[in-house]
């Protein structure tokens, strides 16, 4: 009964040992982060109902988590479009204006070149797709005051190139900064198409 303690209590010991060892290999060089940008947004109308195309300038936050491979890194994470509004005059004259509503939750999956400058800077080259959970809203206002509501929120894809730097303030902090443009298929009848652009600016923290 001993000896089955003394082999049981090893086991044990050897099984946390070794799953130690597992967690800290697979934190090596992987990274948590958060971003911010400020983007242009553009919707394409399609139903031919306004006189124009919406758009507007928005904010963006971002969560994401990686793992660096020194000249490239891969990541995935969350990002919420802040909403957009837009008002137009509409090809209709019983109506004065329409105005369209948007915003979106996404979750992307991405990967990037980043060969080294120096030892404390790094460019970025890359690329990131997923799915865009798109809330868009249109209300058309008569010429009396009266207004008319119409929401949906449709999932779709969305499709982005990002282009910029990281600097390397020591080895467990990071800057991440540059230009982004993405492409979004809505979803939503009538305004299927939105492309966004604009700059970005990040923090990491590598384990």
């Amino acid at each position: 009964m001993a000896n089955i303690a003394k082999f049981g209590f090893k086991t044990l010991v050897a099984t946390a040992l070794l799953s130690s060892v597992a967690q800290a290999n697979f934190l090596d060089n992987t990274y948590v982060g958060v971003e911010g940008a400020i983007l242009s947004t553009n919707i394409d109308a399609s139903d031919g109902w306004r006189t124009d195309d919406p758009s507007d300038v928005i904010g963006e936050l971002s969560l994401k988590f990686g793992k660096d491979f020194d000249i490239y890194r891969v990541w995935t994470g969350y990002s919420y479009k802040m909403e957009s509004s837009d008002k137009s005059g509409v090809n209709d004259s019983n109506y004065s204006n329409n105005e369209i509503k948007f915003q979106s939750h996404n979750i992307i999956l991405g990967a990037g070149y980043t060969p080294s400058i120096n030892d404390s800077f790094k460019a970025l080259i890359g690329a990131y797709a997923g799915v865009a959970i798109t809330k868009g809203e249109s209300i058309d206002t008569a010429n009396n005051g009266s207004t008319e509501k119409v929401g949906d929120t449709k999932t779709g894809g969305i499709f982005g190139l990002k282009l910029g730097g990281i600097y390397a303030i020591n080895d467990s902090n990071e800057i991440e900064f540059g230009l982004k443009s993405d492409y979004t298929s809505t979803g939503l009848e009538g305004y299927k198409n939105r492309m966004d652009y604009g700059a970005y600016l990040g923090y990491n923290y590598k384990f």
